[in-house]
């Protein structure tokens, strides 16, 4: 009986008894570590994604604005017409261009 009790306390002192308390303390360090540089991450990666929104919103609103200026051709003389069209047409430009630049960032 004292060797069946003997067997059995030599057993549990060598089984796992899993990890400390100060690992573990030590893991959702790691783990609150991990998420901050996500949440950071996700932080960053909207701002960009709000920026390219407004960079397309900009390049669509400039492309209707050559459409505008392209419609009255049919109505309008087109001497006055075409420095309109090439205004719109360098914003449409400069539209893309920088929203080519935003993209490029990300």
């Amino acid at each position: 009986m004292k060797v069946l009790a003997l067997c059995v306390l030599m057993l549990l002192g060598a089984c796992d008894r899993g990890p400390t308390r100060a690992e573990l303390t030590e893991r959702v360090d790691q783990l609150d570590a991990e998420n901050q540089e996500l949440r950071s991450k996700v932080d960053d990666l909207t701002t960009q994604l709000e920026e390219a929104r407004e960079a397309v919103g900009r390049v669509s609103r400039a492309a209707d604005e050559v459409q505008s200026n392209a419609e009255r051709f049919s109505s309008e003389n087109w001497r006055s017409v075409v420095p309109d069209v090439e205004d719109a047409s360098d914003e449409l430009d400069d539209a893309r261009r920088e929203a080519a630049e935003a993209v490029e960032e990300q």
